[in-house]
């Protein structure tokens, strides 16, 4: 589980890092903020589902129930 929870946390770095650079090209090139914003935002959204996927998904590996929950 250990490895599963690294992995996640890497993906999620990954992800971050991708962002970062994005928003250093928009200011270098002089993106339309609104244009950065609404790029920024598909991307949060999309890093916090797949948090929240990979959690539900840990969770369900070490919760009591027949499922898991």
């Amino acid at each position: 589980m250990i490895v599963l929870q690294e992995r996640a946390f890497l993906n999620a770095q990954a992800r971050l890092e991708k962002i970062r650079r994005y928003v250093e090209e928009a200011a270098d090139s002089g993106e339309r903020i609104d244009r950065v914003e609404r790029e920024l935002l598909a991307q949060f959204l999309g890093l916090q589902q797949n948090l929240w996927v990979e959690s539900l998904c840990f969770c369900a590996g070490l919760c009591p129930g027949p499922r898991g929950l």
